[in-house]
């Protein structure tokens, strides 16, 4: 029973658990102040009585004292017969010296079991003092019985009996007047407290209200509802910092909803400029092209949606083949787009006829100082290899230089690196250049610092001296494979550490001179 009460309770509203709780609490409080009234009623009560017939026994004895050595019985008999009329007074009697009774009111005799109890028979009697003793009647009824000395004991004792069925009536009717008293008290109290709690529960119902239907509402068009704007203006207790809590939650839930929109659409956009920037980068050579003088590839992994890497590979001419690795600085949109100029740049001023290298990035880096102001800058190995001699010309801006894979002894090693700043910086900048003559099976290696500079959970640099010994133990026989090995062997060295920077990688295997006439 106890559980169901306590099940439906817990199944109850706020407003009713609280009206639920009021009532609780002023049953309890009206309990215990109904028992600690009647307890103190009683107390007092019992005071009063055995007060009051302490009185009247002495007011009898002492008015008693001449009629009972005269042995008047009638004027005693009419002395102690109007106390019987005061409320409380069960009945008055007389003993005299010897224990016999001298008068009473008690119709017809003396009741017998109070005989034994007060009338001790003849002997010791009492002398000065008063004695109180309760007693239990034959009829139920209870009697504190007060036994006061006459002349010392000398001329007798009277005896007054305190009807304790008085003090009774007065407790029940207290203990009916309290909860009586109480129970209208609560009865207004719960009108009050319906009205109160009601008004203090309505901004609850309102913010459960909003909460039950926020799913549902729409936050790209939604203005703040009237009620939580009404309870976030008119209260600041806890509902009222709630409700601004709620509204201000919903203004950055709708502003992070547009932002969601808005980022959505710059990802988009982004998968759009990284389809365009691999649209950018060339395309494999057809077997022709490269009539088996040649084997070249190449590959760049941005580290973002769009990188500032860039590779570039074209026949001059029926010798000659171009092939550049860049690098601008930064990531994101602004290098993707700096990178699209400079690979742009690059490719039609290098098939201008008779550019060299070095002329090309001076053309290249005067025209992006002259034609843009956004900061980056770049920079770049260009090479131009003559398929017939194996004459490699090549020219760095701020650049790592090429690694040379020589295919007879199967050793790597850095090209020296040909003076030359970065592109895009400053105007009038003169570059070098470097020649080197490549042998049959020789692979040339140009990377940007994403491979050099990658790094592990460690914060260890792959550097470049970890890249050189690795091609020298590469065996790879063409220049894909050689691509994919160098990306694989730079993911292991990462491990789970993020790509910090945009990868580049081209490899060139020179076949040899031409052959046919």
């Amino acid at each position: 029973m106890g559980e169901e009460v306590i099940g439906r309770l817990r199944g109850l509203r706020l407003f009713g658990k609280l009206i639920a709780a009021q009532i609780v609490l002023f049953v309890v409080v009206g309990a215990t102040l109904s028992i600690l009234s009647a307890w103190g009623l009683a107390q007092s009560l019992d005071t009063e009585f055995r007060s009051k017939g302490t009185a009247i026994a002495n007011s009898i004895a002492s008015s008693s004292v001449e009629l009972m050595l005269n042995r008047d019985g009638s004027q005693v008999q009419a002395t102690i017969d109007q106390f019987v009329q005061i409320r409380g007074v069960k009945y008055v009697f007389v003993e005299d010296a010897e224990g016999e009774i001298f008068g009473h009111t008690f119709v017809p005799i003396v009741p017998p079991e109070i005989r034994p109890t007060i009338l001790g028979g003849k002997g010791s009697r009492l002398r000065e003092g008063v004695i109180t003793t309760d007693l239990q009647l034959a009829d139920q009824s209870s009697i504190t019985d007060i036994a006061a000395p006459v002349l010392a004991g000398f001329a007798g004792t009277v005896h007054v009996g305190m009807d304790r069925a008085v003090i009774e009536r007065e407790i029940i009717i207290s203990l009916i007047r309290i909860p009586v008293a109480l129970l209208l008290v609560l009865m207004v109290s719960i009108g009050f407290s319906y009205l109160l709690t009601n008004r203090l529960v309505a901004p609850a119902r309102v913010l459960t209200h909003h909460v039950q239907t926020v799913s549902g509402l729409d936050f790209s068009t939604m203005t703040p509802d009237p009620a939580l704007l009404r309870v976030a203006e008119s209260t600041s207790d806890e509902f009222g910092h709630l409700a601004r809590a709620f509204m201000d939650m919903e203004a950055q839930l709708v502003t992070a909803l547009k932002t969601r929109d808005e980022l959505v659409g710059v990802r988009k956009e982004l998968d759009i400029a990284g389809t365009i920037q691999k649209a950018l980068l060339p395309a494999a050579l057809t077997a022709h092209a490269t009539a088996g003088r040649f084997d070249i590839h190449a590959v760049m992994i941005p580290a973002k949606e769009v990188g500032g890497d860039f590779y570039d590979y074209f026949l001059i001419d029926h010798e000659r083949i171009g092939f550049v690795v860049g690098d601008v600085s930064g990531k994101g949109i602004a290098a993707s787009l700096y990178m699209a100029v400079s690979r742009t740049l690059l490719r039609a001023t290098a098939l201008l006829e008779g550019v060299s290298p070095a002329q090309c990035l001076r053309i290249v880096n005067d025209r992006l100082c002259a034609d843009t102001d956004s900061g980056l800058f770049v920079t770049i190995t260009y090479a131009i290899l003559n398929t017939s001699t194996g004459e490699l010309i090549y020219a760095t801006g701020g650049h790592p230089p090429p690694i040379v894979l020589d295919g007879n002894r199967g050793m790597a090693y850095e090209m020296k690196k040909a003076p030359g700043t970065v592109l895009g910086v400053m105007e009038d900048v003169d570059y070098e250049e470097e020649r080197v003559t490549l042998g049959a099976d020789d692979q040339l290696i140009l990377y940007s610092d994403g491979v050099s500079e990658a790094m592990n959970p460690l914060n260890e640099l792959f550097s470049e001296e970890r890249l050189v010994h690795f091609l020298g133990t590469l065996r790879a026989v063409t220049s894909e494979g050689a691509n994919n090995a160098i990306i694989d062997r730079v993911r292991v060295f990462a491990g789970t550490a993020p790509q910090a920077d945009d990868i580049t990688v081209l490899t060139l295997i020179y076949r040899g001179p031409r052959t046919d006439t």
